[in-house]
């Protein structure tokens, strides 16, 4: 019995066809593999699920609550899945929502036309 295939580098997952110039120009400038989950006929999100494992990180361009959807049921350990970042669709902004850590989401890459969004957890403040 052979190995299970490693998974490929980046994915790239433009939500709207409207935007893929800037999902191609991603694809070129960082050497991702640019998915059309438009000319699939597919629903987008059973697309996605399919394809999720296949790639070590994953860029989606769109909206945050819809990359939120996208990913509901298909993580299963920080130390394995894809890292996956949503860059809003003018590219100015970068959300690492899985794998900030572990799946290679830090440092921020270079290339990148947005500014990251970082999140962090703190100690809750003492209230006065």
């Amino acid at each position: 019995m052979s190995a299970p295939a490693a998974p490929a580098g980046l994915g790239i997952w433009p939500v709207r066809a409207e935007t893929e110039p800037l999902a191609d120009g991603l694809a070129l400038a960082l050497g991702g593999v640019l998915h059309r989950p438009w000319a699939t006929g597919q629903v987008q999100r059973e697309a996605f699920a399919q394809a999720f494992h296949g790639a070590r990180s994953w860029v989606l361009i769109g909206a945050t609550g819809i990359a939120v959807r996208f990913l509901a049921g298909l993580p299963r350990s920080k130390h394995s899945d894809p890292a996956v970042v949503v860059l809003d669709d003018a590219a100015r902004f970068a959300v690492a929502l899985l794998g900030g850590h572990e799946g290679a989401v830090t440092p921020w890459p270079t290339g990148w036309p947005a500014s990251p969004v970082r999140c962090r957890w703190l100690p809750p403040r003492p209230r006065p």
